[in-house]
């Protein structure tokens, strides 16, 4: 790649982050303050685990499980941490790598590793919950 396709890669990059950290922190903020940090956890969950291999793209050069699960935990928790502070929230910041577990939380939710369905699922029944309310 020439330097120029770097920087403009980089830049894409930038402004697609920008975009996605905008649409979380609407999203979450228009949810009630009492479910807003459980929805951020369980959000940077389900961001920190690894696409299954049925999930993954065909057609390109696969990425191993391993190559995702280093670094997907930690670029959640900088998604979440900007989403934080958006909304007014204290970011909890990365300090290390966390594999597999971004959150504090009981065995079983560990042992579930809630992939993004359960994600999808909880947004559509916060939505739910506000539509009713």
């Amino acid at each position: 790649m020439s330097s120029d396709q770097v920087a403009k890669l980089a830049a894409t990059i930038e402004v697609l982050t920008g975009a996605v950290h905008f649409l979380i922190a609407e999203r979450v903020s228009a949810q009630p303050e009492a479910v807003q940090g459980d929805l951020l956890h369980i959000l940077q969950r389900a961001f920190s685990t690894p696409p299954r291999p049925e999930e993954a793209l065909t057609g390109r050069a696969a990425l191993t499980s391993g190559d995702l699960a280093l670094w997907m935990p930690i670029v959640a928790a900088g998604m979440m941490d900007e989403v934080r502070r958006q909304i007014g929230r204290q970011p909890e910041g990365v300090t290390h790598i966390v594999l597999g577990r971004t959150s504090p939380g009981p065995a079983s939710e560990v042992a579930e590793r809630p992939s993004r369905e359960h994600a999808r699922s909880a947004i559509a029944h916060f939505e739910a919950g506000r539509a009713v309310a």
